[in-house]
């Protein structure tokens, strides 16, 4: 029931079917409801499934933009950009975005130690 819910939500957000397959699959895979996968939740085996999720997406749709991304998911669409490139850091996959989380993590640090 939850599944189905969430699964309808992500349909309301935009989300066509074909990624709702991807996103449905991930979802299976870390034994996590679809709906989790795009709320502002924040543990670490929902932001991997999102992430993973992300990353399957944009590779199966190369053309599609973080904006549209960003709006199926309810997220910034510079936070998919990080989520994706840091996914395909972590995993050594081929590059979708031209994301650099080495230099913002670089820029933060920075930052911090500033402060």
């Amino acid at each position: 029931m939850q599944r189905a819910e969430g699964l309808r939500q992500l349909r309301r957000q935009g989300m066509p079917e074909w990624a709702r397959d991807i996103l449905a699959a991930v979802a299976d895979r870390h034994a996590i409801c679809p709906s989790d996968i795009a709320s502002k939740k924040r543990n670490r085996p929902i932001v991997e499934a999102r992430a993973e999720a992300a990353y399957l997406i944009k590779a199966a749709k190369p053309m599609l933009s973080s904006v549209i991304l960003g709006k199926w998911f309810d997220k910034d669409h510079t936070s998919i950009a990080h989520l994706i490139a840091r996914h395909q850091e972590q995993h050594g996959l081929p590059k979708l975005v031209g994301y650099n989380v080495s230099h913002v993590r670089i820029r933060m640090r920075n930052y911090w130690r500033a402060a």
